[in-house]
């Protein structure tokens, strides 16, 4: 939404909300009760950083998890099999973690 959107919005419901008769008084009132708590927040971060960090996660959560159980079905794998698997996994996670940073975006 941009700012004058929202602007309007909040004009609309300032109208709905206050009768047409309401004194200046009260929607000064109402004005400044919604002005005051307003205060700027930090946006969030670009979702390739939460793409990037949600990879990470899973790479490191892989390495622990082999490094304590052992990977040794690599050894019978040969290296096509393996340049197949590997990067393939990689582009899955990769395409979940996007997914998943996207979802987490508000609008």
């Amino acid at each position: 939404m941009t700012p004058e959107e929202i602007d309007k919005l909040l004009a609309q419901a300032a109208n709905q909300c206050l009768s047409p008769g309401a004194d200046r008084a009260a929607k000064t009132r109402a004005q400044s009760a919604i002005l005051t708590d307003l205060h700027p927040i930090r946006p969030l971060a670009p979702s390739w950083v939460f793409t990037l960090l949600s990879v990470a996660l899973f790479a490191l959560l892989a390495s622990a998890t082999t490094t304590a159980l052992g990977l040794h079905e690599i050894r019978v794998l040969s290296l096509s099999q393996r340049a197949l698997i590997f990067p393939a996994l990689l582009v899955a996670a990769w395409l979940a973690a996007a997914a998943c940073a996207r979802e987490m975006r508000p609008a």
